[in-house]
């Protein structure tokens, strides 16, 4: 009784190791392909036109686009603005992660995880790997070699993102 136990728990132990040694690798789409090779970042000053844009027409106030960011006012802008994304396939084989900063210097903070398509891969979310941190949900406007623009879910207004390479 004892070895068939035993023969039994062994059987069970080697099924269990192979269905997780031979767990499926996540399949990478050929437009998460377009977001590797290299790091997206922000554009602040043709997003900053497309807000001038947009307040010009809401405003009607016609000089809104003469503004602009000069010397320290515009350093300081530029280093509480500045976003950096880039995105990378798993080399374990488990998705696409991310890594995402914001500001600069001492301002600067960085947070990884993992980046998940919406079913028709018109929208993605950044997961934070643990708890702690809260999902992040883009639209994807556009995307080319050279080019990213996406529109944030908590974004107050409909002004996209754009970052360059």
């Amino acid at each position: 009784m004892k070895r068939s136990f035993l023969s039994f728990a062994l059987i069970v132990v080697l099924l269990l190791c192979t269905l997780v040694a031979c767990k499926p690798k996540a399949k990478i789409s050929e437009k998460s392909k377009q977001l590797f090779g290299g790091v997206w970042t922000y554009d602040a000053e043709a997003t900053r036109t497309e807000v001038m844009k947009k307040a010009k027409d809401a405003t009607g106030i016609k000089n809104l686009d003469e503004i602009k960011l000069e010397g320290d006012v515009k350093t300081m802008a530029d280093a509480v603005s500045a976003k950096t994304l880039y995105f990378a396939a798993d080399k374990e084989g488990r998705g696409i992660g991310y890594i995402r900063t914001t500001g600069k210097g001492i301002l600067q903070n960085k947070v990884t995880g993992w980046m998940k398509w919406n079913a028709d891969e018109t929208a993605f979310t950044l997961e934070p790997p643990d708890a702690k941190g809260k999902p992040l949900t883009y639209k994807l406007i556009e995307l080319t070699a050279n080019r990213l623009v996406i529109l944030s879910s908590e974004s107050s207004t409909d002004t996209p993102e754009v970052y360059i390479r």
